[in-house]
């Protein structure tokens, strides 16, 4: 029998490690953590986040790079690996849409869940989704390593070789193992992105990014510049400009100031200055980028000068991130996922590493490895609905892998184009329409309401509305 390896269990590892097993291959997932979820998990069993305290240093070339004081590791240390820190999510935080989009195909969420719930009961739901199969896991996994099996392996020669270690022990030995073939599910809400941006790195009080963030609490008395504008940019700086509201109303000394950059409007955002906006849209300033840093003094494009920070909360997003697939070993050393970054001083930051704005050397699907598909990376696009978009990804990786249909590859994203998350993001209409496209290709798709029919109308119509819809529920 065929093995595949997943790299990964959260809500896509669990959509591929359910096709593999429907499709009669042989899977092993592995998991940093000690339980299923991904980055849906609210607390991890190896580290308590309320613990964890962020701050930045500044490397030579004077770009940020993210540590964790009050712990035993630093997030960018690219010589070991750490256990893993915890997620992105918070107590508070909702889905963006409600469950008949958050859910796998032909596996509802139970009948008495709220329409857009909390990270706890996605993670319950994603985790269910996998009880049936948990004699594949291995938890409490590091996977160190990924490359091509060469003829100075022991074991029985399949195409690739995988070795991890235990993050309960950093001293634990290397364990290897063989596959056939391999799933990267790690997801991309790991390594935080922060910009560059010129002088950074002489601002004198706290920078910290939306990675790290837990409740409005964290910033009581303090004014706040909240940089980005997608999902986690709009909800911190919501839940900030609310605390202060209700402070107000008790201590009528309070001037804290909240503030958001951004270069446009999120479609998951708010104006905050429409008619009948909530009052805590009211006391949000909007300013565009920022331009320079210098001390204390935060320079933005339009002129305006802030000195008056206390705390910058990038919400800019992620690297993608593969530190296995190092790149001295077969065949990433010669085809990189990720590339080097430059900077605009012409040098490249420890930062990007091992890690990189962009995913190389794709197929036109945007799952298939091309210099060898027998490797296939699931849910890496933005602005999508993960769990059925890696439920169709898995499908179509593992018919392939299975020899179940015959799939032509062409380049996806040309190399030379530059180094940005543009070529991965999604959005509606293009997820549903990619949707369609997949199955129609392996002969499912057809109109109807099977598992993998086309997308129904009226999904799409849901689709278009569900910002409007959580509006109406939440209240923001």
């Amino acid at each position: 029998m065929n093995k595949i390896a997943i790299i990964g269990a959260g809500a896509s590892g669990v959509a591929a490690l359910r096709q593999a097993v429907e499709q009669g291959l042989d899977p092993t997932v592995f998991e940093a953590r000690a339980s299923i979820g991904g980055a849906w998990i609210l607390a991890n069993a190896n580290h308590d986040r309320s613990a964890e305290c962020c701050s930045i240093s500044f490397d030579a070339d004077r770009v940020a790079n993210v540590a964790i004081s009050q712990s035993a590791f630093t997030l960018f240390d690219d010589d070991k690996f750490s256990f893993p820190t915890s997620t992105p999510m918070y107590p508070s935080l909702r889905t963006n849409v409600p469950t008949l989009l958050m859910q796998y195909n032909g596996i509802s969420f139970p009948p008495a869940t709220q329409l857009f719930p909390g990270p706890n009961v996605v993670e319950n739901y994603i985790s269910d989704a996998a009880s049936n199969f948990l004699e594949f896991f291995q938890f409490n996994t590091h996977v160190s390593t990924l490359r091509w099996t060469t003829k100075d392996d022991a074991g029985d020669q399949r195409r690739w070789t995988l070795e991890t270690q235990s993050t309960l022990d950093f001293n634990s030995r290397i364990e290897s193992y063989q596959f056939d073939f391999v799933i990267i599910a790690n997801g991309h809400y790991q390594k935080p992105y922060i910009p560059f941006i010129e002088g950074l790195d002489s601002f004198p009080h706290d920078i910290t990014h939306a990675r790290f963030y837990h409740s409005a609490d964290s910033f009581a008395k303090k004014n706040v510049l909240v940089v980005g504008s997608n999902a986690s940019g709009y909800d911190i700086t919501r839940e900030i400009a609310e605390s202060i509201v209700k402070k107000q109303v008790t201590d009528t000394d309070s001037v804290m100031k909240i503030y958001q950059s951004r270069k446009s409007l999120s479609p998951t955002g708010e104006n905050f200055d429409g008619p009948e906006n909530a009052d805590w849209c009211k006391i949000i300033t909007v300013l565009p980028t920022i331009s320079k840093i210098q001390g204390p003094d935060i320079a933005f494009c339009n002129g305006t000068i802030l000195s008056n920070i206390d705390t910058i909360i990038f919400a800019t997003g992620y690297y993608f991130s593969f530190p296995f697939a190092n790149q001295i070993y077969a065949p990433f050393n010669e085809f990189p996922l990720t590339k080097q970054v430059p900077l605009p001083n012409g040098t490249v930051s420890k930062q990007h590493r091992d890690g990189g704005l962009r995913v190389h050397y794709l197929d036109s699907r945007d799952i298939f490895y091309l210099p060898d598909p027998t490797l296939a990376l699931i849910g890496l696009p933005y602005h999508v609905l993960p769990l059925s978009l890696a439920q169709i990804q898995s499908r179509v990786a593992i018919k392939y892998f299975t020899k179940q249909i015959n799939l032509e590859f062409q380049v996806g994203t040309p190399e030379e184009y530059p180094e940005t998350r543009e070529a991965l993001v999604y959005g509606h209409p293009k997820q549903y329409d990619v949707h369609d496209a997949l199955l129609k290709e392996i002969g499912e798709g057809g109109e109807g309401d099977g598992l993998y029919c086309k997308t129904p109308q009226y999904i799409r119509d849901l689709r278009v509305g569900a910002f409007s819809l959580r509006r109406a529920v939440l209240g923001y």
